[in-house]
């Protein structure tokens, strides 16, 4: 597809241009994206079957996993929007959540069901990923028009300031924040994503969106990587993984395995990490071991995805990375402590354009 406009347009067109190339892996499984393409049609196909309508929420209430790959992108492929559930929140917040957004319809797997079976929300259409028969053709088109301002997908505030808010994201947001990402750090179809963040955590978007739009291999990291470290650390050099993205406390239990200078990491290319502040001795300590790779600060709230990126050249003179600049196509307007704009000539002398 030569323009696409749609989020999972993406995988339409790597399964034409890549058909046999892994798409998603997680753990022992994974798909190619002619398989993603096939398995993503049959959602959109069940969804509808079983009365979805276009602009309907529908939650993904999933661990890290192969099957939020298909689901996430068969949900939009219906014209449906999806909604990323924690399952290790508490069920009072899932349920606020769901009945919040509207969601009567849920994909899960075999593994969540007690958990849906607590929620006691009977009216829910429950879809089991893990349960489906999956037919060896089957490219299943949306009876339902859709276009790039049409809503995606919905992600939930921590609510850590008071109650959740819930912020929709528009196929022409998703995509254009994919697009932006892929040209700013040269991703392509020889990468090798490490997506570390569930996919209720905004930074999931840039494996997720990112890694089909360049054709790239995605490796969905398994909960138990977060808890048993050293196991991740050798993934990354079985994987050959160029580009990790995580919170930075994710990259500091890897440097405190004392394993990391003990593998062979010269494949990655980049390291990226937001959602906190990194310590300064902290990330000379990583960037001493991990010297092949590119380190780069991306900032943003969840109403963006993410709008900046630092990319540190240099932490001989920095006591805090600086969150950087704008992506291109973004339009911003900077503030001081007194509320007032700052003017554009201002704006290039406080955060020089690289």
């Amino acid at each position: 597809m030569r323009h696409p406009y749609l989020i999972h347009h993406s995988v339409v067109s790597s399964a034409k241009l890549y058909p046999h190339k892994c798409a998603f892996k997680c753990g022992n499984y994974s798909l190619t994206y002619s398989e993603l393409d096939l398995r993503s049609s049959q959602i959109a196909k069940n969804l509808i079957e079983n009365g979805l309508k276009k602009g309907d929420r529908v939650g993904v209430l999933m661990n890290r996993c192969l099957e939020t790959s298909f689901s996430i992108y068969g949900i939009m492929r219906a014209g449906g929007i999806y909604v990323p559930l924690d399952h290790k929140a508490p069920k009072k917040r899932l349920s606020f959540l769901i009945k919040d957004c509207d969601i009567f319809t849920i994909i899960t797997t075999s593994k969540q069901m007690g958990l849906v079976g607590q929620l006691q929300l009977e009216s829910l259409r429950v879809i089991m990923a893990d349960q489906l028969e999956w037919e060896s053709e089957c490219r299943f088109e949306s009876p339902f028009t859709i276009l790039e301002d049409d809503p995606a997908y919905i992600l939930y505030t921590s609510g850590s300031t008071g109650v959740p808010k819930g912020i929709v994201h528009t196929h022409r947001s998703g995509l254009a924040y994919a697009k932006l990402v892929m040209d700013t750090f040269s991703v392509s179809e020889m990468d090798v994503i490490a997506n570390h963040a569930p996919i209720f955590f905004d930074i999931s978007t840039f494996a997720y969106f990112a890694g089909p739009l360049a054709g790239a291999k995605v490796v969905i990291l398994e909960d138990g990587h977060t808890i048993m470290i050293a196991s991740l650390v050798k993934l990354i050099q079985n994987e050959k993984i160029t580009i990790w993205y995580s919170v930075p406390r994710a990259l500091v239990q890897l440097k405190d395995t004392g394993l990391l200078n003990k593998q062979d990491h010269s494949s990655l290319r980049w390291v990226l990490y937001a959602g906190e502040r990194f310590p300064i001795k902290d990330l000379r300590e990583i960037m001493a071991i991990l010297p092949s790779a590119t380190y780069c600060n991306i900032y943003g709230p969840t109403e963006t995805n993410q709008c900046t990126h630092y990319i540190i050249d240099n932490l001989e003179d920095l006591e805090e990375v600086p969150i950087g600049m704008v992506w291109g196509n973004t339009e911003y307007l900077v503030k001081n402590e007194d509320s007032h704009y700052y003017d554009e000539i201002a704006i290039r002398t406080l955060i020089p354009y690289r």
